[in-house]
């Protein structure tokens, strides 16, 4: 679903570490996030970071932030 939306070009997940396997398997990379950086008092509810889990992206087009040319 994501490859036909042309404003999509990443997936970012959260992960339990036992899962990570998997979705290494599937395409995902792990991804450093410093929760020191964020901002306690941000009520954003798309990002919660969660100390313990590890972060991962889908990179779903493009290579160094380009699209293919077709």
């Amino acid at each position: 679903m994501c490859r036909k939306q042309s404003e999509i070009l990443y997936i970012s997940i959260s992960s339990l570490p036992k899962a990570v396997k998997f979705y290494k398997q599937i395409g995902f990379r792990h991804v450093d996030v410093d929760l020191a950086k964020l901002d306690p008092t941000a009520n954003d509810d798309e990002n919660d970071f969660i100390e313990g889990q590890l972060y991962m992206e889908y990179r779903v087009k493009g290579r160094g932030g380009q699209q293919k040319r077709r």
